[in-house]
């Protein structure tokens, strides 16, 4: 008699569509993929799952900038979030990068976002505005440019573990 046991895992995590909005333009990354361009005041979507890095570089044409990341059930942008207005190393966005940066200064929520974006509906009302702590300063930044970037987990994900046994 011989026994022979199979498991098999399934990741039950489905991607989610989150709304991406910057101020003025900017870039969006996941897991140190280039995801989507910004241009001037637009929004834009991107499906992702499961623990990711994102990151966002973004650049203001005013005094005031923001970056806002989330859905009608989860703010994805707060105060995990780091930013800075130095440019990083090249590989900023990617999972391997290890440099600490300052917390994301939290500018507002939804309805409080910075220039009046207010097509933001498809987010939940206490999504969170974030932006660089360090003050912008025209001496030293050319322009009101940031980089900011979180591993986030916006949801649990689960996963069925089935075995299965035959005797021959």
């Amino acid at each position: 008699t011989s026994t022979s046991t199979s498991t098999s895992t399934v990741d039950l995590c489905k991607p989610q569509l989150w709304s991406v909005f910057a101020d003025t333009s900017g870039i969006v990354y996941v897991d140190g993929q280039v995801e989507t361009e910004l241009p001037r005041f637009s929004t834009t979507n991107v499906f992702a799952s499961g623990e990711v890095v994102w990151a966002v570089y973004a650049v203001s044409q005013g005094n005031d900038g923001g970056i806002i990341i989330g859905n009608s059930q989860k703010s994805l942008t707060n105060a995990d979030w780091t930013c800075t207005r130095y440019k990083p190393a090249t590989d900023w966005f990617s999972r391997r990068f290890q440099q600490a940066w300052p917390k994301a200064a939290l500018i507002g929520t939804r309805d409080t976002g910075p220039h009046n974006i207010r097509d933001t509906g498809s987010l939940q009302p206490n999504a969170t505005w974030i932006w660089a702590r360090e003050p912008f300063n025209t001496t030293l930044h050319a322009r009101n440019e940031v980089w900011c970037r979180s591993l986030a987990h916006p949801f649990e994900c689960s996963r069925t573990t089935t075995s299965t046994s035959t005797s021959t």
